[in-house]
């Protein structure tokens, strides 16, 4: 089996077990169990071993797992439905029957189903867990897209989870998961199937596959072309599919090949094939670049605006140092009110005292479009301070939020508690003051020496990261939203020497598991704690990622 295959194999099977598969991965599934007997083979170990776990884990090391014998691998597995085969395996299907149930009945015995959480206390209810396999792609940029039922992504940004997506007009870039970018033009008909494979229906499709060496699987309704760090496009039509080869290689298998076990068609950079439907024999017209749109450009919209999706903005330029403490702190943008609730207290033998706004000192990146200007929150000890957005976070409809500022660390230990991050605040927990409930914030910032962290109730993604001490850095976090489906964190630190992306980044420093909440945030709390200086500065809250990245990012190129 191959590793991508036997890769796939595995992931589906935990989405089995997990109880979250869906009926396109349920459908692959039964797809490879229909393929070969070697995938059956390590369907029954991977859920006899499943089961085993469950009842006693103990027994893995008393009992070998049990294999197929040599004649029952080797033997051909037709095309037929599966169950055809379990009939004639009948002792293997009672073996699968008796896993499944014994895990069933220990998953129920185990883990009773409770009781719903009473509507007056939505707080405690909001964070629930979600699939692990809820997305597989982003839309990182559309021009002019009419989206048709069943699925009608929000806009930039948005998550993609595996199922249909409809385009009858405009043009759309998708980066999935595993880093390969397709740029889809209308009208088309496509379906994400996972983060490492797509199923082009109908129409136009430019693929950019990454060097990462991951496998990336374009289908067709008569082929599947399997790509390693290749650029290729595919036109699908109801009477044939054509296939143009900028760059790389990648390899063609029709259906017909698959089934008689033939070898795949390679085609390499400058080759293009037209294949009539239900036939295998090419014909080679020239290969055509300009028939395909290879890169989505909008230019209908200024580049490197920095107020378009600009909806919150604090530069700390202001001229006394108590403005915090006595409500004078007023500027930026998108803002409902001053600086609030300002708290401080010095760590031991600091210089630090009163005041956690520096109006001397700023914070910027080289090269920056506009350099930093004003003061900072900067302090040795624990600070705070709150601010209300005229325009909240809102968890509870579909879209993307995006948050950016600068930090710098003087020192920091992993043996002290040195952190700094920015947390988001419903309005209902701000007024209730309970400052120990932490389960209801939002957390992105720094913990540590160098532990990247976000968390919101039981919520918690850490990841390590190498920090300079005296080294300015930027934090770009994304807020993936939804009424109906799942919300997902995402952060970024660049540091001085880092070009920021002009569209969103797809190398994230840290990446959430997808989570379920409705709360709405409508307050910001700036947060330093620990014995050494922590600076923050140029915070950011928009819609898009230009808006939260505009000031440093270099002049936008395009190929």
């Amino acid at each position: 089996m191959p590793p991508d295959s036997r890769a796939e194999l595995l992931s589906l099977l935990s989405s089995l077990c997990d109880g979250q598969i869906t009926q396109e991965e349920h459908a692959r599934l039964e797809s490879l169990l229909n393929s070969t007997a070697e995938c059956r083979r390590v369907y029954l170990e991977y859920m006899q071993i499943h089961a085993t776990l469950l009842i006693d884990p103990q027994i893995l090391t008393k009992a070998p797992i049990r294999k197929p014998d040599t004649a029952e691998v080797a033997t051909p597995a037709p095309r037929a439905n599966w169950l055809h085969w379990g009939r004639r395996n009948l002792g293997q299907a009672w073996l699968v029957l008796a896993t499944l149930a014994a895990s069933l009945l220990v998953q129920f015995f185990w883990f009773p189903p409770t009781s719903p959480l009473p509507e007056q206390e939505p707080a405690l209810r909001e964070v629930v867990s979600a699939p692990k396999k809820t997305y597989v792609a982003t839309l990182i940029r559309s021009v002019n897209c009419v989206w048709e039922a069943p699925r009608e992504p929000v806009g930039n940004g948005a998550r993609l989870a595996p199922g249909y997506l409809r385009l009858p007009k405009g043009i759309a870039s998708i980066r999935f998961d595993s880093g390969a970018e397709l740029i889809v033009e209308g009208p088309a008909e496509i379906m994400l199937d996972s983060s490492t494979a797509v199923t082009v229906k109908s129409g136009k499709a430019v693929l950019h596959a990454t060097d990462s060496g991951v496998p990336f699987d374009l289908r067709t309704p008569g082929s599947t072309l399997v790509d390693i760090a290749t650029d290729f496009g595919v036109s699908v039509t109801p009477d044939a599919e054509e296939v143009h080869v900028f760059e790389g290689e990648l390899q063609r298998v029709s259906n017909t090949a698959a089934r008689l076990g033939a070898e795949p068609e390679c085609l390499k950079a400058g080759e293009s094939r037209r294949y009539e439907v239900g036939s295998d024999r090419a014909e080679k017209p020239a290969i055509d670049a300009k028939e395909f749109v290879r890169y989505v450009v909008d230019n209908s919209r200024p580049a490197l605006d920095p107020n378009a999706g600009l909806l919150a903005y604090e530069g700390f330029a202001y001229d006394r140092a108590m403005a915090l403490q006595n409500g004078k702190a007023t500027g930026g943008i998108g803002w409902s009110g001053p600086w609030r609730a300002s708290t401080v207290r010095p760590g031991p033998k600091t210089e630090f005292g009163r005041f956690s706004l520096n109006i001397k000192e700023t914070l910027s990146r080289p090269d920056a479009v506009n350099p930093g200007i004003g003061g900072s929150f900067d302090y040795a000890g624990f600070a705070r301070t709150f601010r209300k957005l005229a325009q909240p976070v809102r968890l509870d409809r579909d879209g993307a939020y995006y948050l950016s500022f600068l930090f710098r660390r003087h020192r920091s230990s992993s043996s002290s508690p040195d952190s700094l991050g920015i947390l988001l605040w419903s309005d209902d927990d701000y007024q209730q003051q309970n400052f120990l409930d932490f389960r209801k914030r939002l957390y992105i910032g720094i913990k540590g020496s160098n532990q990247l962290s976000t968390h919101l109730q039981r919520m918690t993604t850490t990841g390590s990261i190498p920090l300079a001490k005296g080294t300015t850095y930027l934090l770009v976090a994304k807020i993936a939203a939804g009424s109906a489906k799942p919300e997902q964190v995402f952060v970024r630190v660049y540091g001085p020497d880092e070009s920021v992306e002009p569209e969103e980044t797809g190398t994230w420093s840290l990446q959430s598991s997808p989570f379920r909440s409705d709360l709405t945030f409508e307050w910001i709390e700036l947060n330093i704690n620990g014995k050494s200086r922590q600076i923050i500065d140029e915070i950011r809250v928009g819609a898009t990622w230009e808006s939260v990245t505009a000031p440093w990012l270099a002049a936008t190129k395009v190929p």
